[in-house]
């Protein structure tokens, strides 16, 4: 009986101590997880040396949430950089920012509370997903149109380019003297080559772009923005990016008594050294090739058949300084070649003149035969009259005056 007492006293003493040691296994980890309650993982067994196994797993749990302790140091670390970084940037992000900020601040060691920081975190990640897709369209869009803008800014240079050739090449007349059509005005258009005129012209409107961003930023009215964007795609701007030259020079064709001295000069020169009725006949070249063109080019947008159309162009007493021949035959060949008819009034009477026209209309004044009075005659002078068409004949003519104002060639 003695011995059973004993026994069971000393198996007592050793539950007890078991015990004891496993409350202070309990304290030991209770340490680790700072008395946060952690449910054991599901079919978790404990070894037969629980105490070896506890210092072993309290050690891996340690250097856990010193790793854990360290990415999170790490992340609010980035955070705050990346917050830094897109500070007043962008109103999206910023208030992102803002309502992540609040978790930040209750966020602890918690697995929850990471876990839920990250849950919000993706989902304004997916929502930024989406801005970035609906930004990349809208900058596809942008790309597109800058081509589009480069392509149409390029075909405008081109076409002034081609038109100011078409009014040069419309401004050939044959004059006496020479064997072949005289250019009469010239405007020289130094052009190296497309693939050129593409990259200048690409490399301008990225330019534009940059300089209406700047104006844009620096909160100029739109009124403003709008006038700068005009002068940028002004057409002589375009054309001197297409020819990657701004200098244009023009060259019409001074008229000498000796046909063969005649030539073509700058117009600063002809302006400059030509006589009165030479300068006439440069100024009535240029005017009639311009004046031709512009109808050509508005009867061809109204359909109508441009070979078959004429003008007339009535000028005030435009001999005073011409009355030679060799001046008079090419300003009426340039007449004759834009089938424009001239109407002069003029009080010159040579035959120099007269000989230019078939119709003539004199008006003189006779005195009465009785009194002080005078009265005015009027006279016909008929050169041909095969040569007279039916409606030849002015009969009356309304003129309305308005105010001159200079027209820009390359508008």
């Amino acid at each position: 009986m003695a011995g059973k007492l004993s026994k069971l006293t000393e198996e007592i003493e050793q539950i007890s101590r078991k015990i004891n040691d496993y409350n202070k296994l309990i304290d030991q980890i209770t340490s680790y997880t700072n008395g946060v309650n952690i449910e054991p993982e599901k079919g978790f067994r404990p070894e037969q040396d629980v105490k070896r196994q506890t210092g072993v797993l309290g050690e891996g749990y340690r250097a856990v949430e010193a790793k854990n302790r360290t990415q999170a140091g790490d992340l609010r670390h980035k955070y705050s950089g990346m917050k830094a970084d897109y500070r007043d940037r962008n109103t999206n992000i910023s208030n992102i920012f803002k309502g992540l900020d609040l978790l930040w601040d209750k966020v602890e060691k918690g697995y929850d509370d990471f876990y839920y920081l990250y849950e919000r975190m993706s989902l304004h990640q997916d929502k930024l997903r989406e801005l970035i897709k609906l930004h990349e369209n809208q900058l596809f869009n942008l790309e597109r149109n800058k081509k589009d803008m480069i392509q149409q800014s390029l075909l405008q240079g081109m076409r002034f380019y081609e038109e100011i050739e078409t009014i040069s090449d419309r401004s050939k007349v044959r004059l006496q003297g020479r064997s072949r059509a005289v250019q009469m005005l010239k405007i020289e258009l130094a052009f190296d080559s497309s693939d050129a005129a593409g990259q200048r012209m690409k490399e301008y409107i990225e330019e534009c772009i940059y300089k209406v961003r700047e104006e844009t930023r620096q909160e100029k009215s739109e009124e403003e923005v709008k006038k700068g964007i005009a002068k940028l795609m002004y057409s002589r701007e375009l054309l001197n990016i297409y020819l990657g030259n701004s200098n244009i020079p023009v060259k019409v064709f001074k008229i000498d008594l000796n046909m063969q001295n005649s030539s073509l000069k700058t117009w600063e020169d002809a302006v400059r050294e030509n006589s009165g009725g030479e300068k006439f006949v440069v100024y009535f070249s240029v005017l009639s090739a311009l004046m031709a063109y512009t109808r050509s080019r508005t009867l061809e947008a109204a359909g109508a058949e441009e070979d078959k159309d004429s003008s007339v162009l009535v000028m005030d007493n435009p001999f005073g300084p011409i009355s030679s021949e060799h001046l008079l035959n090419p300003l009426f060949e340039i007449a004759k070649k834009h089938r424009t008819q001239l109407i002069c009034l003029s009080d010159l009477k040579q035959n120099s003149i007269l000989n230019c026209f078939n119709l003539i209309y004199m008006l003189k004044v006779r005195s009465s035969a009785i009194g002080s009075n005078e009265y005015l005659k009027f006279e016909e002078m008929i050169r041909d009259e095969s040569s007279l068409q039916n409606d030849e004949k002015l009969e009356k003519a309304i003129f309305r005056v308005s105010e001159n104002k200079q027209i820009n060639l390359f508008e």
